[in-house]
């Protein structure tokens, strides 16, 4: 979403006294987005902000950006006598200590860096089909031919040892749910995965789904 068109929503939304709750966990792995909603309108936005995404998996810490700390007291009150929602002491230590050395920064670099090169990847191996994606983004959006039924391919590239997931995973409701799927570029452990992965998909997608499910057996290769 570009910076006008969220200016705009802003806008929208406050003359009609609607709240925005603003997610941005994948924020920091596009350095050329435009600032979030909550930096011109903090007065109607919540912001989270995860460090999973853009640190490591293992470091499940969140940022919470209320309108007011009236507000925020309020969203807290009952629950703030649960362990659960308390962050991690060793975890925000380390969170700490890697923003005040620099070292969140790096890691931010090397991750953008392994995006971009995956990208790459997918650019070249998948040729079959166009797909819809973002620099720095996660996943790829595959639209499917009308011969190839979403279901059918997921269930397809699953015996090739390949994971992907069907568009009515993400449809918020029963209405025109379109024929694609979702691929991540960065589930797969190496690159070398991602290559045998989109590999396999990118034959799949170039031919009958039946005939590649009848030559291919299972693989061990994460996809």
């Amino acid at each position: 979403m570009g910076g006008a068109r969220r200016i705009l929503l802003a806008e929208t939304c406050r003359k009609h006294e609607i709240t925005i709750i603003e997610d941005d966990v994948l924020g920091f792995l596009h350095p050329d987005a435009p600032p979030p909603i909550a930096a011109f309108a903090p007065d109607i936005t919540w912001y989270c902000m995860s460090v999973s995404k853009c640190f490591a998996m293992g470091l499940r810490v969140a940022y919470l950006i209320a309108p007011t700390a009236d507000r925020a007291r309020e969203l807290l009150a009952p629950v703030q006598r649960l362990s659960s929602w308390f962050p991690n002491a060793l975890s925000s230590l380390t969170i700490n200590h890697w923003i005040r050395t620099g070292l969140a920064q790096q890691i931010i670099d090397a991750l953008r860096a392994d995006i971009r090169e995956r990208h790459e990847v997918a650019s070249k191996i998948l040729t079959a089909a166009e797909y819809v994606t973002k620099p720095g983004s996660l996943h790829i959006w595959v639209p499917l031919p009308d011969r190839i039924e979403q279901h059918e391919l997921v269930d397809t590239a699953k015996t090739c040892g390949i994971l992907i997931r069907p568009a009515e995973v993400f449809a918020v409701s029963d209405l025109r749910i379109p024929n694609a799927v979702r691929v991540s570029l960065t589930a797969p452990p190496t690159t070398n995965d991602l290559v045998v992965g989109l590999s396999i998909l990118d034959k799949i997608l170039g031919r009958d789904v039946q005939e590649i499910a009848d030559e291919t057996g299972p693989l061990t290769a994460n996809g």
